[in-house]
C-alpha cells in the first residue's frame, strides 16, 4: 500500500477509484471537469492511480463544485451508482465474488477500511430487514450529503448486480434535509425514500442474503482474502474508528451495552474493554460521541420530537436525552436545533477539538 497513506485521527482518505465517473459525468451534464476539479484543489490525474488516496476534504469540495457546475442536487448519487464495484478497489472485486450476498456484505463491512479511512459501513439484520448503513465518521467535510449520497449509490449498484433486476430496496434513507425537489432522488433509487432519517441505509428484505452470485470465483475470492489479510496485518484500521459504525447500527436497533457490541464482533466484553483501552479510549466515552452525533444529525436534519430521538438514542425518557445533551452541548437540544445552521457547525466542530 502507498506510504504516503494517511493513519492520523480526522485525516480521513478516499482511494480516487471512487471518483472515477465523475469526469465522465460532469462532461455528460456540459461541464469541464479539467476546471471543476482545480476549484476544487483536485489533480484529475489522481483518479486513474489504483493506490492515490484523496483527502475527504478535497473530496468534498469537488463534490460540492460538480454540483455547482452542473445543478444536479444528487450528483453524488450518481457518482456512486456509475462507479459500483469499480469504486472499491480490491475490496469491491472482493466483494463481487463472495459465495452470497451476506458474505459479500459481512466482506464489505469488514474490510472498506482499506478503501477509505473516516467512513464506516455496517450490515445487520434487523427483524424481516438487512440494513446496509454508511456513516461518515469525518467531520467537518463539506458536501458530506453528496458522499454518502455516493455511498449509497455504490450499495444500490453492487446490489442491483448481485441480485438482478428483481431486486430492489424497501426504502433509502438519507440523514440530508429534504431537498426542494426529491424526485430525482427516487427516481434513481427505484424505491421510497426518506430524508432527515438517523442513517445513510440502504433496507431489503431479509431474504436476498442467501442470494447466490452467480458469477463469483472461489478461486480469485481465496486469492483476494489472502491479499487482505496480508494488508489487514500491516495497515488494520483504527479500532475505536470502525467500531463506530457497530456501536452505531446497535443503537439505533435498542442495544446500546457493551455486551451487545461483544457479542456482535463474537469476543468478550472483557476483551472488547481491553481493546478500547490500549487504544486510551472507554467504551462509554465511544458511545457518548456516537449518541451526541446522532443528535445533532437528527436536530438539525429531521422534524424529530424529543421523545422520537430520546428512543432512538435509546434512553429512558425525553429528559434523560436533555439532560445529556446539555452536557454535551451547554445547551438544551431545543435552543441547539433553533441556531443558525452556520453556528451549529461551528459547536460541532468545537466539541470534537
Amino acid at each position: 500500500m502507498a506510504g504516503n497513506r494517511a493513519r492520523r485521527r480526522g485525516d480521513g482518505w478516499v482511494l480516487g477509484l471512487a471518483l472515477q465517473a465523475a469526469p465522465r459525468l460532469l462532461s455528460g451534464m456540459g461541464a469541464d471537469p479539467a476546471r471543476v476539479a482545480q476549484r476544487a484543489g483536485l489533480d484529475l490525474r489522481r483518479l486513474d492511480e489504483p493506490d492515490a488516496v484523496i483527502p475527504f476534504t478535497v473530496i468534498g469540495r469537488f463534490l460540492r463544485e460538480c454540483v455547482r457546475a452542473t445543478r444536479c442536487e444528487h450528483f453524488g448519487l450518481l457518482v456512486g451508482v456509475e462507479g459500483g464495484f469499480t469504486a472499491l478497489g480490491i475490496v469491491g472485486h472482493l466483494v463481487l465474488h463472495s459465495p452470497d450476498v451476506r458474505r459479500a456484505l459481512s466482506a464489505l463491512s469488514a474490510y472498506l477500511h482499506h478503501q477509505e479511512i473516516g467512513g464506516v459501513a455496517t450490515f445487520a439484520v434487523e427483524g424481516g430487514v438487512a440494513v446496509l448503513d454508511y456513516a461518515l465518521e469525518e467531520r467537518g467535510v463539506e458536501a458530506a450529503e453528496q458522499i454518502a449520497d455516493a455511498a449509497m449509490g455504490i450499495g444500490l449498484s453492487i446490489l442491483r448486480y448481485m441480485c438482478g433486476v428483481t431486486w430492489a430496496p424497501n426504502e433509502v434513507q438519507l440523514t440530508r434535509a429534504t431537498p426542494a425537489d426529491p424526485s430525482p432522488w427516487r427516481r434513481v433509487v427505484g424505491a421510497p425514500v426518506r430524508f432527515g432519517a438517523e442513517r445513510n441505509a440502504l433496507v431489503f428484505p431479509k431474504r436476498w442474503l442467501d442470494h447466490r452470485i452467480e458469477r463469483a470465483d472461489p478461486s480469485l475470492r481465496r486469492v483476494l482474502q489472502e491479499k487482505l489479510a496480508a494488508l489487514e496485518a500491516v495497515h488494520g484500521a483504527e479500532l475505536p474508528s470502525r467500531l463506530r459504525g457497530v456501536v452505531r447500527t446497535l443503537l439505533l436497533a435498542g442495544e446500546s451495552s457493551s455486551e451487545a457490541v461483544a457479542r456482535r464482533l463474537s469476543i468478550s466484553r472483557r476483551t472488547l474493554h481491553r481493546r478500547l483501552e490500549a487504544h486510551g479510549v472507554t467504551y462509554e466515552r465511544l458511545l457518548d460521541e456516537t449518541r451526541y452525533g446522532l443528535a445533532r444529525q437528527l436536530l438539525a436534519n429531521s422534524h424529530a420530537s424529543m421523545i422520537e430521538i430520546s428512543v432512538a438514542l435509546d434512553y429512558a425518557n425525553p429528559g434523560a436525552f436533555t439532560r445529556a445533551f446539555r452536557r454535551w452541548a451547554g445547551c438544551s437540544p431545543s435552543e441547539w436545533r433553533s441556531r443558525p445552521a452556520s453556528r451549529r457547525m461551528d459547536d460541532a466542530l468545537a466539541a470534537e477539538q
